[in-house]
């Protein structure tokens, strides 16, 4: 399986062990399966690639699209990825948002971070001049926590795991928290290369996500990632 650096999903510890959420979820079902995996580092793009021509089995934290069936077969969802809204410690309750429209309403001042996917439904907002003017747009996740304890803006959106593991090496977990409202949630797979894999290996992952996710294993760790 092909990785690429992005805490707390994939990284080296201090240890210089390769390690992070989706490596031990990955792990975890590949091990009940009496089944080894090797890891190979390299960058997303050529990663698909690799996985495309049969040269990288899997691909973990995939969301499904057309142009990845045409090479790959998907697994059951074996996590979900949020994108979260976070606001300053205690002010959740100052902000009554269910919906996006509310965040015009409220005048909500919301930082973004270029390039990141946030869902059908937020990319459709943004096409409201009324709904942009509200938006800040940085080039790293890292810029909005700052703007967002020095009062710049009212929330920002990141993913709900990884924001958190910014907050905790920035020393911020106690200055931000996340708000009830999720401004975009789906489903997360493994894609495997239809080259190197079969549908044979394809029945006997999702055989072994679903035993470990009804026993709670899979949710343990997940868990332990959200306390951390």
């Amino acid at each position: 399986m092909g990785w690429e650096e992005w805490q707390p999903y994939a990284y080296k510890n201090t240890s210089g062990e390769i390690t992070g959420l989706d490596i031990e979820l990955v792990s975890s079902i590949l091990e009940n399966m009496n089944c080894q995996l090797q890891l190979k580092n390299m960058p997303w793009k050529r990663l698909l690639n690799d996985t495309k021509e049969g040269s990288n089995d899997l691909v973990s934290g995939a969301s499904i699209t057309e142009e990845r069936k045409q090479w790959g077969q998907f697994t059951l969802p074996y996590r979900q990825e949020t994108r979260a809204l976070f606001v300053r410690k205690g002010t959740s309750e100052n902000f009554a948002i269910n919906q996006l429209q509310d965040m015009v309403s409220a005048k909500f001042k919301l930082g973004l971070t270029r390039g990141v996917y946030n869902g059908d439904a937020f990319a459709k907002m943004m096409g409201s001049p009324e709904f942009k003017k509200l938006t800040q747009v940085v080039s790293k996740e890292s810029i909005n926590p700052k703007k967002l304890v020095k009062n710049r803006i009212d929330g920002y959106v990141a993913d709900a795991i990884s924001g958190s593991q910014i907050l905790r090496d920035m020393g911020l977990s106690d200055k931000i928290e996340i708000h009830p409202y999720t401004i975009y949630a789906a489903d997360v797979h493994v894609l495997m290369s239809k080259k190197s894999t079969n549908l044979e290996l394809l029945e006997k992952f999702n055989n072994s996500l679903a035993q470990l996710q009804s026993e709670g294993k899979l949710q343990a760790i997940i868990n332990r990632y959200l306390q951390q």
